[in-house]
């Protein structure tokens, strides 16, 4: 098949995205939660106050009824239009008495996230033009390209919603239709960019990977064998066979970005106490070299392939934590 283009893409600084991704990470429900962004929010604006706590702590029963992680709540914030679009969208997701003790952590939170909005919002719009060249770079379209043909997925013409983080790393989601991306404080912008298409893989995905990995995946039974609230070995796998692409991955040094020692961060990140983080990182170790023999003579993904990534974990069941 003829190598897919990414035809296009536009960047958002959206405030209610970044109003509702403040109050999720603020709650801390899921395996999903930054906590030194918490930190350093808390930090830069004080304690919070009982009347926060108590807001937080309704909202954090609410998310888990929704999905596992992130909430489907999450997905109606990232896509609406605006601040109605976005109430509209989760009314027709939860229940009116789950949508009122949203609107409450939503406002009881509102003036909090107000001081950090004023100083983040200029900080995104820096990121977003910074990040508009990195995407374009030619190695960028030759990964998209060989990514389509791995896939056998035409890239998509995506948003991607700019939400404040803290600290220098990278995160990324694809949600709602959009990717969301965490580089506020990320020097590099080659680092940026390998996080959009790690999260573009999850978009183009869908086509060809997903179905055939979730047939493979419901007769090893793979959803029933669970880690930490929101991830689970279905997860686990799939992330691992995505991560071996990027970030970090086979298709990152097309753009200047190295492959990461997966299997040395895993034993770093055990050590540090972060078990999660550990076994993931040490599943890609393992499957990197499975979809390397795909990747480099341009092989679209099949069962062997995801059979092979489903063994890899069931050889080391200890990465699931």
């Amino acid at each position: 098949m003829d190598a897919p283009k990414w035809t296009s893409w536009t960047i958002g600084v959206t405030e209610i995205a970044n109003r509702f991704h403040v109050v999720n990470n603020l709650a801390s429900w899921n395996v999903s939660a930054r906590p030194h962004y918490n930190c350093a929010w808390i930090e830069e604006t004080g304690p919070l106050s009982a009347a926060e706590r108590e807001a937080l702590d309704a909202a954090r029963e609410v998310f888990p009824r929704y999905g596992g992680g992130p909430s489907a709540v999450w997905g109606a914030f990232i896509a609406a239009q605006d601040e109605a679009d976005a109430w509209a969208r989760a009314a027709r997701l939860v229940t009116s008495e789950d949508l009122q003790t949203l609107r409450q952590a939503m406002a009881t939170l509102g003036p909090r996230f107000r001081l950090l909005w004023e100083r983040d919002r200029p900080r995104l719009e820096t990121v977003r033009e910074r990040l508009e060249p990195a995407l374009r770079a030619p190695g960028i379209a030759e990964a998209v390209a060989k990514l389509g043909r791995y896939l056998a997925s035409a890239a998509p013409s995506v948003r991607i919603e700019l939400l404040m983080s803290r600290g220098s790393g990278s995160a990324g989601g694809a949600n709602g239709g959009r990717i969301t991306l965490e580089v506020q404080e990320c020097d590099d912008m080659a680092e940026a960019a390998d996080v959009v298409v790690h999260e573009l893989g999850h978009f183009m995905e869908r086509a060809h990977f997903l179905p055939r990995y979730r047939s493979l995946a419901e007769r090893h039974r793979l959803l029933e064998r669970r880690g930490a609230p929101g991830w689970d070995a279905f997860v686990l796998v799939k992330e691992a066979l995505h991560l071996s692409l990027c970030p970090s991955g086979c298709l990152s040094p097309l753009y200047g970005v190295p492959i990461r020692d997966h299997a040395g961060d895993a034993t770093r990140a055990r050590g540090a106490g972060y078990p999660r983080q550990a076994g993931l990182l040490e599943l890609t170790s393992l499957v990197l070299p499975l979809v390397r023999e795909y990747l480099d003579p341009e092989r679209p993904v099949d069962d062997a392939l995801l059979a092979s990534g489903i063994a890899a974990f069931e050889a080391n069941p200890h990465t699931l934590a």
